[in-house]
């Protein structure tokens, strides 16, 4: 009777880890349905305006003008009235943000505020510079500090919505256990690519 009872106990032990496992997996199963769900329309939605001639015209010559252009992030907003004084401290505190031997090549620094103003956000800082070559420099930049302020590339919708589609599928993924995964730049394109991995310091003979 003894020797049944353990048996019994240990079936019902294997029978609560496959449960649990089978619970697991149909929860990977759902998280995986949705996330294919939200990456097909997304991409739905993408092909429709690329297959539109006139949006892929329109789309080139948009990207061309942005690889000039960079986005200031975190940028504190002038708590002056609205006009040409708030927009001097915004010209301001850009400029003070760009090494001196850099901001020789943007002489004439020309910012403005992206979207209405909401109480308690920072909106974004966009800078013209003269060309691409300066934008990418002036992306390169680490403030410095911990202030939080941060230089990224102007993006069209259409790249915005693809980077948001990759975070999307990124998220879904770590959720599902999944945490290998980051998304990288590869020649300028988002990409969801493996982590590199860490090697231990070799010991020093």
């Amino acid at each position: 009777m003894d020797k049944l009872e353990l048996n019994v106990t240990g079936l019902r032990n294997d029978l609560n880890k496959f449960t649990e496992q089978n619970n697991k997996t149909a929860q990977q199963q759902k998280l995986m349905g949705n996330r294919i769900d939200k990456i097909e329309k997304q991409l739905q939605s993408i092909s429709n305006l690329y297959g539109d001639p006139n949006f892929i015209i329109s789309e080139l010559n948009e990207r061309k003008k942005r690889k000039s252009e960079v986005v200031f992030y975190n940028v504190p907003e002038s708590k002056k009235p609205a006009g040409l004084d708030r927009r001097d401290d915004d010209i301001e505190q850009v400029a003070a943000l760009i090494p001196e031997d850099l901001s020789n090549k943007i002489p004439d620094i020309k910012v403005r505020r992206l979207g209405k103003p909401v109480q308690g956000k920072t909106r974004p800082v966009l800078l013209y510079t003269p060309s691409p070559a300066t934008a990418r420099e002036v992306i390169k930049i680490n403030p410095a500090g911990d202030t939080g302020i941060k230089f990224k590339p102007s993006l069209t919708h259409a790249q915005q919505q693809h980077l948001n589609m990759l975070r999307t599928e990124l998220n879904e993924l770590i959720k599902g256990g999944d945490n290998k995964r980051a998304i990288k730049y590869i020649n300028g394109v988002p990409k969801i690519v493996d982590k590199p991995e860490l090697h231990a310091p070799r010991e020093k003979n």
